[in-house]
C-alpha cells in the first residue's frame, strides 16, 4: 500500500503509526473527526518530531497478502521514504495484528537495527502477542476467501508461525543489547466488541477481542483503558484521552541514541563509547580501564572509575 509523512521529522525522533487487520488509517480516527496522528503532531513539545503513517492491504478480499508480505512492504517504503536514515529514535505505535507486523520486522531485521544503534519504542495498543479467540471466529467467515491474515492471529498451538514470533521475539528482548535497546507500552482493552451489522451476538460474546493474557505480555506495568474496546482504544477522541497522554510520555522516555566505537590513530589502542554510559580505554589484551557509573578502584591491570568524569570549559 503506501507510507506518508505526516510531520517530516527535524529531531532525532520519529514515530510510526500501523493498524490492524481490515483496517487503514482510519484505525486512529475518532467518531468526532480527531485523528490520533494529528492530535500527536498538535502536541505541545513534538512539534519536531516525525510522524508516518504506514498503511498495507489487508481488506476481506486481499486474500493470500500474508503478514510477512507487511513487513516486506513496511521494509521497502522505509528504505524509500528514509526512514531510518533521518531519525535516531523509533516509537511504532501499533493497533492489534498492526503489532504483530512490527515484531515480525524487529525480529527479522535485527541486525540492521543493531547496527544502526537506534532505540526502538513498541507502544502496543490491544495487540494479540499470542493470537485472540475472535480471529478463531473470524477465520471461519474469511477462510473461504483465503485470508491468509486472519489465519495467522488464530490462538491456537498449532499456530506455529505465530508461537515462533512470539518465542523469537521474547529472546531478542532478554538480550538486552545496549546497541539495540527495545522499550515497550501495553495498551489492553476494557470491554467486548462486536461489529454492528452482528450486534445481536453481543449476547454470546462476553470477552475481549485481545484478552489481557495475550495483550500484556512482553513489558512491565500493562495499562487497561477504561471502557475501551478494540476498536475505541485506538481512536483517542482528544489530547487528555489517557491512551494518548501515555504515547507522549512513552515517546520523552525513550533512551538516547547509542553512540559508535570511536578508534584511536595507534593500532591496538580503541576508546569504546557504549549506549549506557560506559567509556572503555584499551591498550592490549588484558590491560584496560573501564569509565562506569560509581565507583573507583584498582584490580591489576585494570582500572575502573565509576560515576565520575566531567568535563566543562574552563
Amino acid at each position: 500500500m503506501q507510507g506518508k509523512w505526516i510531520n517530516k521529522p527535524q529531531g532525532d525522533t520519529s514515530v510510526v503509526f500501523v493498524h490492524g487487520i481490515l483496517s487503514g488509517e482510519e484505525c486512529w480516527k475518532n467518531d468526532n473527526g480527531a485523528w490520533w496522528p494529528d492530535l500527536l503532531k498538535k502536541q505541545q513539545g513534538f512539534e519536531k518530531t516525525g510522524i508516518y503513517v504506514f498503511t498495507y492491504s489487508t481488506g476481506v478480499s486481499s486474500g493470500n497478502y500474508s503478514i510477512g508480505d507487511a513487513v516486506d512492504s513496511l521494509r521497502e517504503l522505509s528504505k524509500l521514504d528514509n526512514l531510518f536514515e533521518t531519525a535516531k529514535r523509533i516509537v511504532f505505535v501499533c493497533h492489534s495484528m498492526g503489532g504483530i507486523a512490527v515484531r515480525r520486522f524487529i525480529v527479522k531485521h535485527q541486525k540492521f537495527l543493531s547496527e544502526k544503534q537506534i532505540p526502538v519504542g513498541l507502544f502496543l495498543v490491544a495487540s494479540p502477542s499470542l493470537g485472540s479467540d475472535y480471529a478463531n471466529w473470524l477465520s471461519i467467515i474469511t477462510g473461504a476467501m483465503g485470508h491468509t491474515q486472519a489465519q495467522a492471529l488464530e490462538f491456537s498451538q498449532q499456530n506455529v508461525w505465530l508461537n515462533d514470533l512470539d518465542r523469537d521475539f521474547h529472546n531478542l528482548i532478554s538480550m538486552e543489547n545496549p546497541a539495540f535497546p527495545i522499550r515497550g507500552k501495553e495498551l489492553i482493552e476494557d470491554k467486548a466488541w462486536f461489529p454492528q451489522k452482528t450486534g445481536f451476538l453481543r449476547m454470546f460474546w462476553k470477552k475481549q477481542v485481545v484478552e489481557p493474557f495475550s495483550g500484556a505480555k512482553y513489558f512491565g506495568e500493562p495499562y487497561k483503558v477504561p471502557l475501551s474496546d478494540h476498536m475505541s482504544i485506538a481512536k483517542p477522541e482528544n489530547a487528555d484521552a489517557v491512551q494518548h497522554r501515555l504515547l507522549c510520555q512513552f515517546i520523552a522516555e525513550m533512551p538516547e541514541p547509542g553512540l559508535k566505537a570511536v578508534q584511536s590513530g595507534n593500532q591496538g589502542d580503541s576508546i569504546n563509547i557504549k549506549a549506557d554510559g560506559d567509556v572503555v580505554f584499551a591498550k592490549d589484551q588484558g590491560k584496560a580501564y573501564n569509565i562506569k557509573n560509581s565507583q573507583i578502584g584498582v584490580v591489576g591491570d585494570n582500572t575502573v572509575i565509576k560515576d565520575g568524569i566531567h568535563f566543562n570549559t574552563k
